[in-house]
């Protein structure tokens, strides 16, 4: 995780006192600090996935979002799997997952099934 602007933390900021529960829905409040730091605003997509035991979230730049609808038009993927494969593509990585339509031969993503 890069830290928000500073050099000098490369790992990131944590933010002490800053723990949130994961309400019924699954939903959790993104403390005020990191949207600001990150420039989110109500509406705002943000993407998620995980960093080994974490969670890392980004801003929906335009180009992943751009990226995303490719790929949902040309591989007919829901929006979520379509986000799922341009973060993979995007930061050069393997998209784990059992979701079959993930797991597509000649897709330009790197994928590795989950259920074998």
């Amino acid at each position: 995780m890069r830290g928000f602007g500073r050099p000098d933390r490369p790992h990131g900021v944590i933010l002490v006192g800053m723990t949130h529960r994961v309400g019924p829905k699954g939903q959790v409040v993104t403390p005020r600090a990191l949207r600001d730091a990150l420039g989110l605003r109500p509406g705002d997509g943000v993407v998620f996935d995980r960093d080994g035991d974490a969670v890392r979230a980004e801003a929906a730049t335009e180009e992943r979002t751009l990226a995303a609808a490719r790929l949902k038009v040309e591989h007919g993927c829901p929006d979520a799997d379509a986000f799922a494969a341009a973060t993979a593509m995007a930061h050069d990585g393997v998209l784990l997952t059992g979701d079959p339509g993930l797991l597509v031969a000649d897709a330009p993503w790197r994928w590795e099934d989950l259920r074998t």
